[in-house]
C-alpha cells in the first residue's frame, strides 16, 4: 500500500511511504496540518516528481462506476438479459389498452398469469415503477458523471480522493413519514 502526507491547507504531498498492508499503512499518522492518504498499488509513482495521477484517476473514476452500479441493484435487478426483459414489459404496457389482445403482450400477460394480477394493473405497476426509477436513475447518473468529472478536474491528490468519494446514500429519498415535524 501506497500512502501519502498531504498539507491540509495546499493539497501537497509533503512525504510518502511504502507498507505492506492497509493496516500498517494506516499507523503512518499524519501529524498536525497534514491528512494521510492511501492509495492502490501501482496508481502513482512516489517517487516521481511531479507525481502523475493518471493511472489513479482512471482506477477512482473506474469505481465510481462501479458504485453507481452497486448503488443501482438496490432499485432493479441487475442480471443478464433483464433489461431487455424491463424495456420489452415497459414497451408493452405503454402500448396496452383494455381492447389488446394478450397474445401481443407475452410479458405482461406472463407476469399478469404468474401473479394473479390483471394485465391492466401489471401495466400500471410496470409503467410506475418506470417513472421512479427515471427518478433516483437520473439522480444516479448525475452523481456518477459529476464524481467522474470532479475526479478528471482535481490537480491534487486531496482533491482526487474528495471527489471519488461519493455519497450515495444522500440519493435514497426520505419517506414523508420519516421525515422529522417541523
Amino acid at each position: 500500500m501506497l500512502w501519502f502526507h498531504c498539507d491540509n491547507d495546499t493539497g501537497q504531498i509533503v512525504a510518502a511511504g511504502m507498507s505492506c498492508t492497509l493496516e500498517e499503512a494506516q499507523k503512518n499518522l499524519a501529524p498536525e496540518g497534514k491528512s494521510l492518504f492511501i492509495v492502490p498499488d501501482g496508481t502513482v509513482n512516489a517517487f516521481q516528481l511531479p507525481h502523475d495521477f493518471t493511472i489513479l484517476k482512471r482506477v477512482l473514476s473506474d469505481a465510481v462506476d462501479k458504485g453507481a452500479g452497486e448503488f443501482s441493484s438496490r432499485f432493479v435487478t441487475v442480471a443478464a438479459t433483464q433489461e431487455m426483459r424491463y424495456q420489452e414489459k415497459y414497451s408493452e404496457a405503454v402500448n396496452w389498452t383494455p381492447e389488446t389482445d394478450p397474445a401481443d403482450v407475452p410479458f405482461l400477460r406472463e407476469e399478469a398469469d404468474a401473479t394473479g394480477q390483471s394485465i391492466e394493473v401489471v401495466a400500471t405497476t410496470v409503467k410506475q415503477t418506470r417513472q421512479v426509477w427515471k427518478i433516483i436513475g437520473s439522480k444516479i447518473e448525475g452523481r456518477r458523471m459529476g464524481a467522474k468529472q470532479a475526479i478528471a478536474n482535481a490537480e491534487t491528490l486531496p482533491a482526487i480522493m474528495a471527489a471519488a468519494n461519493v455519497d450515495w446514500e444522500s440519493l435514497v429519498p426520505v419517506p414523508a413519514s420519516a421525515e422529522p415535524d417541523a
